[in-house]
């Protein structure tokens, strides 16, 4: 029984054999003018074959329920059960077969791509790096000052102004941006460009001059050359029109690709006017006395800022429990998946991988050895060149460290979150989604990252 159709497959098409979905996609790959990714899909059958065990022992469960209660009840434990079900051998080899006739290399069609904003962002901050690099005193302000930089006092010494020039003009650019940038109250780029720092030293002390261009220049040339070898094999086996297609769709993809990130690069944008309009309230009402300090404005709720304006109080004892209600929050370890009904399933790896690696998902392809860098804040990512970082998650504010580490390793992620999408530009290996990274892995190890078969080895 074939368990895998191919979507081009003219059986694919049949709704009683690859479901609505499989069906539908069939119909699209077929329409003149709409490209479909080449893919498969599992059939009807095979997914009644690894569930009939499932439905046999626990379908009355469901059918006897007589609340709604006992009805979500029964449902949650049918999908622990089927996502428990192991998939058998000959299943598994099928997979692989059907996986091994894709391009090995297709996960890299996105890097070095063009008009990406956020990874643009750590190429013009290492251009910073390089400017600074040239002037030892400024780069010595910028190892003894850490937390306390100041603009103006970069501006004191040698070469510092036309440093400190071209950082103002990299936050004009980027300084709205800020590690967790979705949580208004978290301080900008802008507002605290201490934090880019240790990336701008790790530039400078373990990468040479231009490195970040020209990385991205030999990636760029890669892909051409991936791109052509590509067409060839399409001209030799499906003709000179389909070849023209493809560079057509690859070069396409190439330039809108980076697009993807503009929506939450205009919606970080948008945020800031926000702050700025905010905070300047915030400056107020502190000056009058009726909020302790500024930062006070984010625990209170619209409503009830518009009655401090108008009424010059507030009640600060809900501001104290607001803050103690986040405090204890930000030390809870929410789980990897939710379901709307607040179900918390426990989520595993089926796959062989070695005895005591940590399992997580793949999402850029490559196998990297260095020493792991377990970082919790972009601050404190001083890396040397070959580290690996080792962190709970990554956002956009972490860019620029990019620039310089070998891999990545993240406890929450996906194929499109932010980690994912740029170690592919930057071409890095990758693992997202291994269970307690932070917590196995300790700073110092020596570990192997597996992009390709998703997995991490402490050596």
């Amino acid at each position: 029984m074939n368990r895998l159709l191919n979507l081009t497959d003219s059986a694919a098409g049949d709704i009683s054999l690859t479901g609505a979905k499989g069906a539908n996609l069939h119909r699209l790959a077929a329409l003149n003018g709409i490209h479909v990714p080449g893919g498969f899909v599992i059939t009807v059958n095979a997914f009644r074959e690894l569930c009939a065990g499932v439905i046999a022992s626990r379908g009355k469960a469901l059918q006897a329920a007589s609340s709604l209660a006992e009805l979500i009840r029964a449902g949650a434990e049918i999908r622990q059960a089927i996502r428990n079900i192991p998939i058998p051998e000959e299943f598994l080899r099928e997979l692989e077969a059907v996986l091994a006739s894709y391009p090995p290399d297709i996960l890299f069609a996105v890097r070095s791509s063009a008009h990406n904003p956020t990874s643009e962002m750590g190429l013009v901050l290492s251009e910073v790096a390089d400017l600074a690099r040239e002037y030892p005193p400024v780069v010595r302000y910028l190892e003894a000052a850490g937390e306390a930089f100041r603009m103006d006092d970069l501006r004191q010494v040698e070469g510092g102004g036309a440093v400190a020039d071209a950082f103002e003009n990299f936050l004009r650019q980027y300084g709205m941006r800020a590690t967790g940038e979705i949580d208004i109250a978290k301080p900008r780029f802008r507002e605290n460009p201490a934090e880019l720092i240790g990336a701008m030293l790790t530039n400078i002390r373990t990468l040479p001059k231009g490195h970040g261009k020209s990385s991205f220049e030999q990636g760029r040339l890669e892909m051409k050359r991936l791109t052509e070898e590509l067409a060839a094999l399409a001209e030799q086996k499906l003709g000179s029109r389909k070849a023209k297609k493809l560079r057509r769709y690859i070069s396409f993809f190439r330039n809108y690709v980076g697009t993807r990130e503009y929506p939450k690069y205009f919606w970080i944008c948008r945020y800031d006017v926000y702050k700025k309009t905010i905070m300047r309230e915030a400056e107020r009402l502190a000056d009058q006395g009726i909020l302790q300090e500024p930062g006070d404005i984010f625990y209170l709720y619209l409503e009830e800022l518009r009655e401090a304006i108008q009424t010059g109080r507030v009640k600060y004892t809900d501001i104290a429990r607001r803050k103690r209600d986040y405090a204890h929050f930000a030390n809870l370890t929410p789980p990897r998946v939710i379901f709307s009904d607040g179900e918390a399933p426990e989520m595993g790896y089926q796959r062989n991988i070695p005895t005591g690696a940590l399992p997580g998902l793949g999402v850029s392809s490559g196998v990297v050895e260095g020493r792991a860098r377990v970082i919790r804040s972009i601050e404190d990512a001083i890396m040397e060149k070959g580290d690996i970082l080792v962190t709970s998650f990554t956002d956009p504010s972490w860019t620029p460290v990019f620039v310089s580490i070998a891999g990545l390793v993240t406890e929450v992620g996906g194929m499109m979150t932010h980690g994912a999408v740029i170690t592919r530009e930057y071409g890095l290996p990758a693992v997202v989604g291994v269970v307690g990274a932070t917590g196995r892995i300790r700073d110092g190890d020596r570990i192997r990252v597996n992009g390709d078969e998703g997995y991490v080895e402490i050596l």
